[in-house]
């Protein structure tokens, strides 16, 4: 995704920053936060900050086209309080301080009508304790959707949730003071339905489990060279290796031509979050180094470090250092 310099400076890597974010310093001030998740184009995050400077406003977006285009309008409105995130929302909520945001929107996201996609909704029992964690007390989120199940799967997941309430009506088809989007358009041109859901934070989560980890050093395992025999690793590829939490794959395994860096091609999931990603085998002297790509775009978490440390045991050898507990 190429930007110009100055558009880069709206662009936030909460990889490269860590957590928890110091949204003082990426703002270049203190003021309430408003979250969007999917913000599409832009139309929606783009009006909301303009209409009040006083705020800082930070946006999730997978898509690089939407970044770019949402970039365009930031500029062409002249407003400096937005900030972009190009990553998973669920992911990117971990970076977040605990009581930082004061509203969340989620405006009709993709309701992944299938069943066997389902588990793919952001949507879920784990997102809204994550959620109001980073909500301020009494903080709100605003759901959108013109998605009749998935109304009512939303529905049913906050009467289950102990952390948000609501006042008056479950939900209303009618909300004049919210913004439009380019979807809410062109659903009320096609006669369809469009359903708000306003929450409102009630209870703070206690002893949430924190999948990202504050990192001071990236995760390694330095092994004695002696012993070890990289030809195992091969015996890493294809079956799912399950621990507490989640599932890691390697994918495959690459040597250079030296034989002295061999890159595996891991994925881990957990908690809902997929990262796909290269781990590093590099041999240099008397010592072996398993520790993250250098270009590797991942967070780290439990299964991230627990992916390097089993490559580490797959190798063999005595192990020299490490930052890896067990």
């Amino acid at each position: 995704m190429r930007l110009n310099s100055e558009a880069v400076n709206y662009i936030v890597d909460p990889k490269e920053l860590g957590r928890p974010l110091d949204l003082a310093a990426i703002f270049g001030r203190e003021a309430p936060l408003e979250v969007e998740i999917g913000f599409g184009y832009g139309h929606f995050l783009v009006r909301k900050a303009k209409e009040a400077p006083e705020r800082n406003f930070l946006g999730f977006e997978l898509s690089s086209k939407c970044i770019r285009k949402t970039i365009s309008k930031i500029e062409k409105a002249g407003i400096a309080n937005v900030r972009l995130v190009r990553m998973d929302a669920r992911l990117g909520f971990y970076f977040l301080p605990e009581r930082s945001v004061s509203v969340t929107y989620m405006n009709f996201p993709d309701p992944w009508p299938k069943k066997k996609h389902k588990k793919r909704r952001l949507l879920d029992g784990e997102f809204l304790e994550l959620l109001a964690s980073r909500t301020v007390d009494g903080g709100e989120f605003y759901f959108v959707t013109d998605h009749d199940e998935y109304l009512e799967y939303a529905l049913e997941l906050f009467r289950e949730s102990p952390y948000w309430k609501w006042e008056g009506e479950e939900f209303t088809l009618e909300m004049p003071d919210y913004f439009d989007t380019k979807y809410r358009r062109k659903w009320e041109r096609m006669g369809k339905r469009i359903y708000f859901l306003r929450r409102i934070k009630a209870v703070h989560p206690v002893g949430i489990r924190e999948l990202v980890e504050e990192v001071k050093e990236m995760p390694h395992v330095v092994l004695e060279r002696e012993g070890i025999d990289v030809k195992r690793l091969g015996e890493l590829v294809g079956p799912e290796i399950r621990f507490d939490g989640g599932v890691i794959r390697y994918f495959d395994v690459f040597e250079n031509q030296k034989g002295d860096r061999i890159l595996l091609e891991t994925l881990v999931s957990e908690g809902g979050i997929s990262q796909r990603f290269f781990i590093l085998v590099e041999l240099s002297g008397g010592e072996v180094t398993v520790k993250l790509a250098r270009r590797a775009e991942v967070a780290v978490t439990t299964g991230v470090k627990r992916a390097i440390k089993l490559v580490a045991e797959k190798l063999g050898g005595k192990i020299l250092r490490t930052n890896i507990g067990n």
